[in-house]
């Protein structure tokens, strides 16, 4: 039989190539497997056409068998396109109730009282932090050793706000099929938006965007593209809540990218939390009226939460099998049947009972938790505070040197300053400075402010008022922040009321040790019965910061690294003159952000760029008597 014309052989080929490239574009996402085998059946079908040699055959037979295995073994039928197994259907994802809220937390008051102040209250009255120029939170962070309970709270979190919940990790972001991992990133954020209210938790997001200094594959770095394009998008109604073990694991364009500025550890739980999981975990169970917990908390200390958890599963299995109710001593048996899962962790902490704190006070007839507005242990210091060195020189000299040496003071009939009115434009360092005082002098800090009242709005403010200053008396010494004295006690009738009880309680502070710091973007604006009050003996400017300043800012937000070389931070510091603090720091935020994302090294042109973007809160200078508001 003569074989087929060289022509009919040909044209059959490329028959052949068409059917198989159509149907390679059905598959969409093919594997390797499937492309060699396929490939096998063409060469086999073309060679055949061709030369009509019959002993080529076989290959196609092997490349046959070996698409229907691979097929077979993924569960589909030859032909299928129903190849999106890869594909993440977030829709699924979506928790209408995540079926928990902070009732069911056991313990953590601090962490509960943490996230109720930065996250919760400003998502439930936006309307009240943005008429005082504060934004909500769109993001967090939730940080500390495995086990102790990120991912509950995060869903506890989204059942406080009633908001929809989305849990994701690693594995339903991460693809074998290439490009599918950011199109999975993108379905779920696309799910969050259609779903908003909505809080996206990202669970091990060290794992999802780790540091991209280490080897990655392009599609990981896709990945980390697309997050981070979807952290930086604009959306209120969708919360981003990222747990990890380690914050210095995560790639730093995520951490700089504006969606992660709360950062909150989670830690061991203190023993109020561990009682409260006992607590929680055994009622459910038969267990003895009235048992004594105290010396399991005691034993358990440094646990994690599933830790203790484990230990209630166990004593109710050993209550069963003696076919008795949980008591202490089957409580005891399984203690010593487990240990801590945090072994390798303990070291990060000084103690493991983090909630005895026995240095905050509880007042009698107070009603706010002192635990929730006593900041101590403050870490920040001067050192943390880029420039503003005159600033910081003065409250030295003025604040910090008489209160430490009080006697030699004494000895000369000098007395010793104890507040100080902090003065000049807003954005330009007074909360920062404050914060870093109290570290200074190793004081704990009690804020009293417009924010402080907004959050506490179903008291009366002039009680809030009251009940801080009481707080800060329980608590000396120590430090009382009183914020924006101009919106507090203004000069006119608005808050009349108000501003007496304001001065009351200052003029009630002002033998108790505690140093009082107003701070006030006007002091012309400040009714005189509150800085008559005998706390704020001296008076220190805070002006828009000088050009030092501004260099010392832009240095510490810009890392070296991702700068053009002989990149002139003077004449960067130059271009800013006349922009707030927070200003600088949003631009040079910008800038990097900018030179990360594109790899591109950043420029002092690019800092002017982002800066007439931006433009300056201070607007025009303003004169007024002791204010020198653009240096």
């Amino acid at each position: 039989m003569e074989p087929f014309s060289p022509w009919i052989g040909a044209a059959s080929a490329l028959f052949v190539v068409a059917v198989l490239a159509a149907y390679m574009d059905a598959l969409e996402q093919p594997t390797w497997e499937q492309v060699l085998a396929l490939g096998a059946i063409f060469v086999s079908t073309a060679g055949l056409l061709v030369t009509f040699d019959w002993r080529i055959i076989p290959i196609g037979v092997v490349g046959t068998v070996l698409y229907v295995f691979v097929d077979e073994d993924d569960g589909e039928s030859l032909g299928s396109d129903d190849n999106d197994e890869h594909v993440t259907d977030a829709e699924d994802l979506v928790e209408s109730d995540p079926g928990r809220d902070f009732d069911d937390v056991g313990g953590m008051n601090d962490l509960k009282a943490t996230l109720r102040e930065r996250v919760i209250r400003p998502l439930r009255s936006p309307g009240q932090y943005q008429r005082y120029g504060l934004g909500a939170t769109d993001g967090v962070l939730l940080y500390g050793p495995p086990g102790c309970g990120k991912t509950y709270m995060a869903g506890a979190v989204a059942g406080e706000l009633g908001f929809n919940f989305i849990e994701v990790g690693p594995t339903d972001f991460a693809s074998k099929w290439v490009g599918q991992a950011p199109q999975n990133v993108e379905n779920v954020f696309e799910a969050a938006r259609e779903h908003s209210p909505c809080i996206v938790f990202i669970d091990e997001i060290d794992a999802v965007a780790g540091d991209r200094s280490s080897d990655m594959t392009n599609s990981e770095q896709q990945m980390v593209n697309q997050l981070l394009t979807e952290l930086q998008s604009d959306n209120d109604d969708v919360v981003v809540i990222g747990a990890t073990n380690y914050l210095d694991d995560i790639d730093d364009a995520i951490l700089r990218s504006g969606r992660f500025d709360e950062r909150i550890e989670v830690p061991p739980p203190d023993p109020a939390a561990r009682e409260e999981i006992f607590a929680l975990h055994l009622p459910d169970r038969k267990t003895t009226d009235g048992i004594d917990l105290d010396a399991a908390v005691t034993a358990t200390e440094g646990y994690a939460s599933s830790d203790v958890e484990l230990v209630a599963e166990l004593a109710a299995r050993h209550a069963m099998a003696a076919g008795d109710p949980v008591d202490s001593g089957h409580v005891a048996a399984a203690i010593e049947e487990t240990t801590t899962s945090l072994t390798g962790w303990l070291h990060r902490y000084d103690h493991i009972g983090l909630g005895e704190d026995s240095s905050v006070a509880q007042p009698d007839g107070t009603n706010l938790p002192a635990a929730e507005v006593v900041e101590s242990d403050l870490a920040t210091t001067f050192d943390d505070v880029p420039g503003m060195n005159d600033q910081k020189r003065a409250l030295v000299e003025r604040l910090i040197e008489p209160l430490a040496n009080p006697d030699a003071y004494a000895d000369h009939d000098v007395d010793v300053v104890d507040g100080v009115v902090l003065y000049g434009p807003p954005g330009c360092g007074k909360a920062a400075l404050t914060r870093a005082l109290a570290g200074e002098l190793g004081l704990p800090l009690i804020e009293l402010g417009p924010e402080t009242l907004v959050e506490r709005d179903d008291a009366d403010p002039g009680e809030v008022v009251d009940e801080l200053c009481a707080i800060a008396r329980a608590n000396a010494p120590s430090v009382l922040h009183v914020e924006a004295l101009e919106t507090l006690a203004p000069t006119d009738a608005r808050q009349a009321t108000l501003g007496h009880h304001l001065a009351s309680a200052l003029r009630a502070i002002e033998s108790a040790d505690v140093v009082v710091v107003g701070t006030t973007s006007d002091l012309t604006s400040v009714e005189n019965e509150v800085l008559a009050t005998g706390v704020f003996d001296d008076r220190i400017e805070v002006p828009a910061p000088d050009r030092d300043t501004r260099q010392a800012v832009l240095e510490a937000w810009i890392d070296a690294d991702v700068v053009a070389d002989h990149f002139d931070w003077g004449r960067g510091a130059r271009v800013l003159d006349g922009y707030a603090l927070t200003d600088i720091e949003t631009i040079a935020e910008q800038v990097a952000r900018t030179a990360v994302r594109t790899d591109d090294p950043a420029t002092v042109g690019d800092v002017e760029r982002v800066a007439e973007e931006i433009g300056s809160s201070l607007g025009e200078s303003v004169e007024q008597p002791g204010l020198s508001y653009i240096n």
